[in-house]
């Protein structure tokens, strides 16, 4: 059964810690990344992680999110409309 999830809840998901997600990427292959918006994990200033997160929802219309890759250790962003899982749960982005 697919979840639905807003993007609120996504945030909230990602600033408690590493969660596995996994989404399409524009060439149509499937990527698994370790991501996080927890302050705690994120080498940079926690204001840099609000920012980023401020920025994408300030869009009338957010199409990707930033975070943090883990194992990339660096920032990366993914299309929310092509979200396929976290931690293994299918879930759907709905706005």
């Amino acid at each position: 059964m697919t979840k639905e999830i807003t993007l609120d809840e996504l945030i909230e998901k990602l600033k408690t810690g590493t969660t596995v997600i996994s989404f399409k990427k524009l060439d149509g292959s499937t990527r698994v990344m370790n991501a996080t918006l927890d302050p705690a994990v994120i080498p940079e200033a926690p204001d840099d992680t609000e920012n980023k997160i401020a920025k994408s929802k300030s869009d009338k219309k957010p199409t990707a999110l930033p975070v943090w890759d883990i194992k990339a250790d660096g920032w990366r962003s993914f299309c929310l409309a092509n979200l396929k899982t976290i931690s293994a749960e299918d879930v759907k982005y709905v706005d």
